[in-house]
């Protein structure tokens, strides 16, 4: 008789192990540049699209020549290892000319120490991730310029904006946390996001206005989410933008809103 009983003490509950996160240290970000048939209204083509493997943060930027690729890998490494204080240690592009030059090699390589590891010829799906990232992208920013009614010329404030979507999003390899989540590890406030190409009326204060009788709003469509300035970006008919807070969005676009509360006492 063993020591519980006859049936013995119960063994061990088959329990499905975790799998293994990666370290804080470890930064594998995968590459992919994406062109349109269309140029943008700010004479954009392409798109580079830059997701970090760990917690699947997509980063999107907008380019006018391929041969921008360069300067803007740069610009973005650069921000992000200041942020955040990490280096990329595995870096992963398409075999595209912008990607496949000395100079891309020697940023990762030499600046950042990381391993540079373009995929092979004819097999897209070793760079899956940025390729799928990509399809998803396009796929929200072209409903979401359908539901706004705007011309193709806009894809480039919806591509940035899906990408944006994108880290706001549930993600089966996070288990179901967005990407902002697993890496700040609080869940994002999502109160500030507004309807791509809605109407927006941003107040105008009295030392932009040229005389008594002048709108006191100025009207435009919402066109993006400034996330560092914590902003929303209007663009006007005349191709202007403003960064500002103080608008109101006609979301339901509804003919007949009129905004309203925009203005203080002191700007009247």
């Amino acid at each position: 008789q063993t020591i519980g009983g006859p049936k013995g003490p119960p063994g061990p509950k088959n329990v499905k192990e975790e799998p293994k996160e990666l370290p804080p240290e470890f930064t594998h970000y995968c590459m992919d540049l994406v062109d349109s048939t269309v140029k943008s209204v700010r004479g954009f083509k392409y798109m580079l699209t830059v997701v970090e493997m760990t917690h699947r943060l997509k980063y999107s930027v907008n380019l006018k020549k391929k041969s921008d690729t360069f300067a803007a890998c740069k610009v973005l490494f650069r921000h992000l290892v200041s942020k955040y204080g990490v280096k990329p240690t595995f870096v992963r592009p398409d075999r595209g000319g912008e990607f496949m030059n000395a100079k891309m090699k020697e940023l990762f390589q030499q600046k950042y120490g990381a391993q540079y590891s373009p995929s092979q010829t004819e097999k897209p799906w070793m760079n899956g991730v940025a390729e799928h990232s990509e399809k998803d992208s396009q796929r929200r920013a072209r409903a979401m310029l359908h539901n706004a009614g705007l011309p193709a010329e806009y894809w480039c404030y919806a591509m940035a904006q899906a990408g944006y979507l994108g880290n706001l999003l549930p993600h089966s390899v996070l288990k179901g946390k967005t990407p902002t989540e697993s890496r700040d590890g609080k869940v994002q406030d999502h109160s500030h996001l507004r309807v791509l190409g809605c109407p927006a009326f941003v107040g105008q204060r009295r030392r932009q206005r040229t005389g008594k009788w002048e709108y006191r709003t100025k009207e435009g469509i919402y066109v993006g989410y400034h996330q560092e300035n914590q902003t929303h970006v209007v663009r006007f008919p005349d191709g202007k933008h403003a960064d500002t807070t103080d608008m109101e969005f006609n979301e339901l676009f509804d003919p007949t809103y009129l905004p309203r509360g925009l203005m203080t006492d002191e700007d009247s």
